[in-house]
């Protein structure tokens, strides 16, 4: 997996995805630095995306073992039946939740402002 980009929004219009720790210029000749974030800020932010895609995938994880074992055990009509009402379960109620609950924490946690160099004058 490679280093998570940044996106910025340059002053002219354009959105750049820069890698973290580096930069890059805009067509506007506006050079971008990403290395003016502080690092612990950008851990924190990683650590909480992290923590949400564990937490994601440890759910899957838990229904389809669920399901595995009751396939095992010879009880695979009552995955047929629950399989879609997990299914509605986790589009109408539980993944807007989560969705709501992680957007909540994103924006809890700090924002930059990057100064750019070079480029035209606003």
């Amino acid at each position: 997996m490679g280093i998570p980009k940044v996106t910025v929004q340059c002053e002219c219009g354009d959105k750049l995805l820069i890698p973290y720790g580096a930069a890059q210029a805009c067509r506007c000749g506006r050079s971008w630095d990403t290395q003016q974030i502080p690092a612990s800020d950008y851990a924190a932010l990683q650590a909480t995306l992290r923590r949400f895609r564990r937490n994601e995938a440890a759910f899957v994880m838990v229904a389809l073992g669920v399901v595995a074992a009751l396939v095992l055990v010879g009880r695979a009509a009552p995955v047929w039946i629950t399989i879609p009402a997990f299914a509605l379960a986790w589009l109408r109620w539980f993944r807007p939740w989560w969705k709501a609950r992680k957007q909540s924490r994103l924006r809890d946690l700090p924002t930059w402002t990057l100064t750019p160099s070079g480029g035209p004058k606003p």
